[in-house]
């Protein structure tokens, strides 16, 4: 299959093995390394007119892919495609939120660490995090309640998140060494907050 529709087209991520990641009318598509000319769909989301974001698509040490919903209606949805596997099925839900804001994958942990920060444009954003390949997430506390927050880098002995305030534009950036104590998050950067 070749891609060519009239639409435009939205390359949204480049895998391991420098297949691309794309989506058009609500749909995502996978095309294959090295010509790009067999595609294929791997996930169907016209019902939700969603889109799906870069900073929400991730891939780990095992070639497992994530994928996070961007969508104006609540009920967020978190999509996992085993390595190997031809499409992608449902892993995470959360009905209170309205957007993923981010999934972020830790590789300095194994088996890698997957976060997801959720946006619910109000006051509650919540993030989660699987350690066993999206079988299982935990909501993790986040240091500041904002619209959104996510963990963006995983460094050598810390870790940055970030989220951004209810006043457009405003963003705090904060730094821990544990992301399981709310109380070692420092914010390192804050506008409008």
């Amino acid at each position: 299959n070749t891609l060519c529709m009239t639409d435009p087209i939205y390359p949204v991520y480049v895998d391991s093995n420098d297949n691309i990641f794309t989506e058009n009318n609500y749909k995502l598509y996978k095309a294959f390394a090295p010509n790009y000319t067999n595609v294929v769909e791997i996930l169907d989301y016209t019902d939700t007119k969603s889109r799906v974001d870069p900073n929400s698509i991730a891939e780990d040490d095992l070639g497992n892919m994530y994928c996070g919903l961007y969508q104006e209606k609540w009920n967020v949805k978190v999509y996992r495609m085993k390595a190997g596997e031809a499409s992608f099925s449902l892993c995470l839900t959360d009905a209170e939120c309205h957007h993923v804001h981010c999934i972020t994958i830790d590789k300095n942990v194994t088996p890698n660490h997957i976060y997801v920060g959720l946006d619910n444009s109000s006051t509650n954003p919540k993030c989660y995090r699987s350690v066993d390949g999206g079988d299982n997430w935990a909501e993790v506390d986040i240091p500041f309640r904002n619209r959104d927050y996510g963990y963006r880098y995983f460094g050598n002995g810390f870790t940055l998140g970030c989220g951004e305030a209810n006043i457009l534009g405003g963003a705090t950036i904060y730094k821990t060494t544990d992301v399981d104590d709310v109380n070692a998050c420092k914010a390192v950067c804050s506008t409008l907050q």
